[in-house]
């Protein structure tokens, strides 16, 4: 699991997106990288189940109020709302989250003394990751 989910970072890290839609994997790349993008897609392919578990837990972790907020907001991000302040999981390790936005995180990553910023899909409840 752990080579997929790093897949997954790598992936969305390069611009990538991946999310699971109706049981199937869906996945978005800036137009014109598909080369780049190649071999990471290559492997998730290979690894399709994986992905599909992983992708299904991490929609399965979320509590009530974050779904709640969610839909309240209207943006996927929102999500994050309860968990401000609290302790979160992103593929660099768990830490506080500090501030959502609609397009970006900012983190203070356990044993670091600056803020490390990713996109809100990366992050998810602690217990699951």
């Amino acid at each position: 699991m752990t080579g997929v989910l790093q897949a997954i970072a790598s992936f969305k890290a390069a611009g990538g997106k991946v999310w699971l839609q109706g049981g199937q994997v869906k996945v978005r790349y800036p137009q014109g990288q598909q080369l780049a993008f190649a071999p990471v897609l290559q492997h998730l392919r290979a690894h399709r189940d994986e992905v599909v578990n992983l992708l299904r837990q991490r929609e399965e972790s979320w509590p009530p109020a974050s779904l709640e907020a969610e839909r309240k907001f209207g943006h996927a991000a929102a999500r994050l709302y309860p968990f401000l302040g609290k302790q979160v999981r992103t593929p660099r390790g768990s830490g506080q989250l500090v501030q959502v936005f609609t397009d970006r995180v900012a983190m203070l990553l356990d044993g670091a003394d600056q803020l490390s910023f990713f996109a809100p899909d990366d992050i998810c409840p602690p217990q699951v990751m």
